[in-house]
């Protein structure tokens, strides 16, 4: 795979961020224009993040809701509420006529006079040879690895599966342990080989595409994850998800975190599997080719859908997807393993009986 021509074909596909609008909508009243600001304000109140956290958003009637995927007395634990009742705003594709005069709809996030998020909606190219066909295809590509497992309140309004893709320090493991590929990774067979590239070209085009409207964002993604190893243009891991759902909950990671959606089969009354930013106030309806950025260390989660909904993931209905990120464990274990290869010549210098080395 040549990058280099995978990002000349990306950027000529995408939205330069010095041009606000284009020459298509620029004498349009602002909310027919393809790129909208949004102002937002972070709340930071730890009493909010408490009282929301593990609690599942949804729009579905009460009597259609899911339920709690646990057993009877876990369930009397479990809280889902709607998005009014905790304030949320909804973003979403108000005029259809923007994305087909245009060929996109982004809307950017601004708090404080600072450009902190985005949504992209038509992100990347179709056609029989564009790029969004590919990572429809990429994303659904079996990898031979374990899906990441989650406990506690998270289980309670979690289905579908997230699969990783990249390195890590193994959960609960020991310091001695390995920062390596996740099981299942490997390139000793063409089919291990083909998957690689598949999604390094994934990361690649998701980065790359984000940049052409956030490029200090995609600058801090790539510093802060320069230490890991690589997918594509930065040590990113990728979690392609299906079926995919959460409730509001933060993780702990290094990096701001990108998603994609690529697959989008559910009921739009509801805005089921909408993304819900909580501490920002608002939720988006997600659609199909459609990209976005976040901050994975506030409260987020996922819109959920109906009971009926989830019944028919099997028989149809879906939502495929890939986040992202790095976690804050990755990152420093891969920080000590690139220490301990920087100083691996002075250890030998020390043991060899040379004076005056400081390891």
């Amino acid at each position: 795979m040549e990058l280099r021509n995978l990002l000349k074909d990306v950027d000529k596909q995408t939205h330069q961020p010095n041009i606000l609008h284009c020459t298509k909508c620029a004498s349009e009243v602002p909310e027919k224009r393809c790129v909208q600001r949004i102002d937002v304000e972070l709340n930071t109140d730890p009493d909010f993040v408490e009282r929301w956290e593990g609690v599942g958003v949804t729009k579905v009637p009460p009597e259609e809701r899911m339920k709690p995927r646990k057993g009877r007395k876990a369930s009397e634990a479990a809280e889902i509420v709607d998005p009014d009742e905790i304030g949320l705003c909804k973003i979403a594709i108000h005029d259809e006529e923007v994305i087909q005069r245009c060929g996109k709809h982004i809307f950017l996030l601004f708090s404080k006079q600072k450009l902190q998020d985005f949504i992209w909606y038509n992100a990347f190219s179709h056609g029989p040879n564009g790029t969004f066909n590919r990572l429809v295809r990429y994303s659904q590509t079996l990898l031979g690895v374990q899906p990441v497992l989650c406990g506690g309140k998270f289980d309670f309004w979690v289905v579908g599966q997230m699969i990783p893709f990249g390195a890590r320090q193994p959960s609960g493991g020991h310091l001695a342990d390995h920062y390596t590929f996740y099981q299942g990774i490997n390139a000793d067979t063409l089919w291990g080989i083909t998957v690689l590239f598949e999604q390094a070209e994934m990361s690649a085009t998701i980065l790359a595409t984000a940049q052409a409207v956030h490029p200090d964002l995609v600058k801090k993604i790539k510093n802060q994850s320069a230490l890991c190893e690589r997918v594509g243009l930065g040590g990113l891991n990728l979690f392609n998800c299906s079926g995919y759902t959460a409730p509001q909950h933060y993780d702990k990671d290094a990096t701001p975190s990108l998603c994609a959606q690529f697959v989008l089969q559910a009921e739009k009354k509801w805005s089921e599997f909408a993304f819900c930013a909580l501490q920002y106030g608002y939720y988006f309806e997600s659609h199909e080719n459609t990209l976005w950025s976040f901050d994975s260390t506030l409260l987020h989660g996922t819109m959920l859908p109906s009971e009926n909904t989830i019944l028919r993931l099997r028989g149809g209905a879906n939502s495929v997807g890939t986040h992202t990120t790095t976690c804050e464990c990755d990152r420093r274990r891969a920080k000590r393993n690139e220490r301990t290869i920087n100083n691996y010549h002075l250890c030998q210098c020390a043991w060899a009986g040379h004076e005056n080395v400081v390891v």
